[in-house]
């Protein structure tokens, strides 16, 4: 339920926010309607402003990784694992979110930094999994832009691995 209420937020910022936007237009990921189905998100920072300093949801946000601790004693607010990222969510085949992946819109090929930000301790699986479902045959690809950029090309039936760790033992 809290990591529905973080893409919910991360969404709304995508629709607000011109960065996230421009980063995937330049990769030819304008498509707004498969943006929007598939639930695109940018982290702009506002994630941490909206939560309540009452309750545990900042804690919870950070035992899942979402929020990273503050610096001990720094006075420093919570920070966003996923800031300046276009985040999207991964769920199961139930459509259950178990994890977000975000790709840093600051960092190019080859520069130092990461250019792929995943929750720590989590499950990657398949992204788009509710298609192994649907459809008889699925195309694989490595990355949810790789995905993306096939589905733009009008191959719904596409999943993508996350990475060359994507895929366990039990997923084989």
């Amino acid at each position: 339920v809290l990591l529905e209420r973080v893409v919910t937020i991360y969404a709304q910022a995508f629709g607000e926010c011109a960065e996230g936007r421009d980063y995937l237009a330049v990769r030819g990921l304008a498509d707004v309607g498969l943006l929007a189905r598939h639930r695109a998100g940018y982290a702009d920072g506002r994630l941490a402003k909206l939560l309540p300093t009452a309750g545990n949801a900042r804690a919870e946000l950070r035992a899942l990784g979402v929020l990273l601790d503050p610096s001990a004693g720094s006075g420093q607010a919570d920070r966003e694992r996923f800031a300046g990222c276009v985040v999207f969510p991964v769920c199961d085949d139930a459509g259950r979110i178990v994890t977000l992946y975000g790709r840093n819109t600051a960092t190019p090929a080859g520069a130092e930094g990461k250019r792929h930000v995943y929750l720590p301790n989590r499950p990657k699986g398949l992204w788009n999994a509710a298609v192994l479902k649907s459809s008889p045959h699925v195309v694989a690809v490595e990355s949810i832009l790789d995905a993306l950029s096939v589905e733009t090309a009008g191959v719904g039936n596409v999943v993508s691995i996350q990475g060359t760790n994507g895929l366990g033992e039990t997923d084989l």
